[in-house]
C-alpha cells in the first residue's frame, strides 16, 4: 500500500532527501561489482557507466526508486513510515539446485542458497552488525525493499524478506561496508504499477530451506 511522504516537500524526495543514509535514488555504484568479484573496472568501463547513469537520470519515471534495508532496528532514518530502514547500495543473491544422474535418469536435489551479500554505507550500524557476528546473535528478519515515488505516495515495487538470519562476514572498503548473512527462509515479492501509481499485479515466491517447502 502506498505511503504518503509527509516529511519531504520536494516533488521527488529520492533525489533531494538527506535524512536516509546511502546512495541517491537510481544511483549506479561503479565500484560495486568490483567489490563483490575482486576486480577494478578500467577507465573506459567507468566512462560508459557514467554515460548510462546520465541517461538513467534523464528518465525520471524509471529512476525514481530507492533500495532500503531493515534488520531488527539495526538501521534507522527520519523518513516517515521507514524509520527502521536505511539506504543500501546493492545486494548479491543466489539460489540454485544441483542435478544428479542415477542409472541414466536425472534427479534434482533440494534447493541450495548462498549467503546474501549486502553493500551498505558506513555508520554506527556497522558496529551493531559486527556485534551480531561476534556473538552469533540471530536477526529475526532482514527486509530489502525497492520503493518508488509516484505522484504523492511511495510504493513498494520489490520486497525480499529473510527470516532467522545470522551474520557470517563483515568487511570494509573505503566508505562502504559489506556484510553477508545466512537465512532459513525467504519471501520474494514483485509488484507492477501503472503510471498513475495504481497496482497492476503482484507475483511472489516463498521458500523454506529447512522444511524444503516452496509456495
Amino acid at each position: 500500500m502506498g505511503l504518503v511522504n509527509k516529511n519531504l516537500n520536494n516533488a521527488n524526495p529520492f533525489f533531494a532527501a538527506s535524512n536516509l543514509i546511502g546512495p541517491k535514488a537510481g544511483e549506479f555504484d561503479s565500484d560495486l561489482f568490483g567489490i563483490f568479484h575482486g576486480w577494478q573496472q578500467d577507465t573506459t568501463q567507468q566512462n560508459n557507466q557514467g554515460q548510462r547513469q546520465d541517461q538513467c537520470n534523464q528518465q525520471n519515471q524509471q529512476c525514481q526508486y530507492q533500495w532500503l534495508i531493515s534488520a531488527d532496528k539495526i538501521f534507522s532514518s527520519e523518513w516517515e513510515g521507514f524509520e527502521e530502514y536505511a539506504r543500501f547500495f546493492d545486494l548479491d543473491f543466489h539460489i540454485y539446485k544441483f542435478s544428479m544422474s542415477t542409472d541414466g535418469k536425472a534427479s534434482d536435489t533440494s534447493i541450495c542458497a548462498e549467503n546474501i551479500k549486502v553493500c551498505i554505507p558506513n555508520g554506527s550500524h556497522c558496529a551493531v552488525i559486527q556485534s551480531h557476528l561476534a556473538q552469533g546473535k540471530e536477526i529475526s528478519k532482514i527486509i530489502l525493499k525497492k520503493v518508488s515515488f509516484m505522484l504523492d505516495k511511495t510504493v513498494t515495487m520489490e520486497e525480499k524478506e529473510f527470516s532467522k538470519c545470522f551474520v557470517q562476514t563483515f568487511s570494509r572498503k573505503g566508505e562502504k561496508a559489506i556484510f553477508s548473512f545466512r537465512y532459513s527462509s525467504y519471501k520474494d515479492t514483485y509488484t507492477d504499477f501503472k503510471a498513475d501509481g495504481t497496482k497492476k499485479g503482484t507475483a511472489g515466491v516463498s521458500v523454506d530451506l529447512i522444511k524444503w517447502e516452496i509456495k
